[in-house]
């Protein structure tokens, strides 16, 4: 059986290369080459965060009025996963909005990985909007 120790030393974020080409200095062989980030799976912390950022609830009255927010979803995600080799984050919260300015094909990119490493589903986000709704109807 595993212990606390265990489980809280074990290395379990993995990361994977992801080659983002339009992120390039140029359009010369080397630079394309060149042009990768590694992506790793969030933390269960970073994940209830990013969730928590993908809804919003205002009370009307006595009613909670609970609304899905995918405003920037991909670039919210992507400032949690996109990392160097050893894991250190590139990008902090301050500049989300600026990643999310970037093209979305690189960003779809990164964002499947950083989704799948981080088990996030389909069903997940659907998942969280059916709760949200849940939670609005039980206020």
């Amino acid at each position: 059986m595993l212990t606390a120790e265990k489980i809280l030393g074990a290395d379990d974020i993995k990361r994977e290369k992801v080659m983002v080409p339009e992120w390039a200095d140029s359009d010369s062989p080397q630079d394309i080459a060149d042009a990768f980030v590694y992506v790793q799976g969030v933390s269960g912390k970073a994940r209830d965060v990013w969730e928590h950022s993908s809804v919003s609830m205002r009370m009307k009255g006595r009613k909670a009025d609970v609304q899905t927010n995918y405003a920037n979803t991909r670039a919210k995600l992507l400032v949690q996963a996109i990392c160097d080799a050893n894991g250190k984050l590139l990008f902090n919260e301050s500049q989300v909005e600026q990643l999310g300015e970037k093209s979305a094909a690189p960003l779809d990119r990164c964002f499947e990985v950083a989704q799948r490493l981080s088990g996030i589903s389909e069903a997940d986000i659907e998942a969280l909007t059916k709760n949200s709704e849940a939670t609005a109807s039980a206020a």
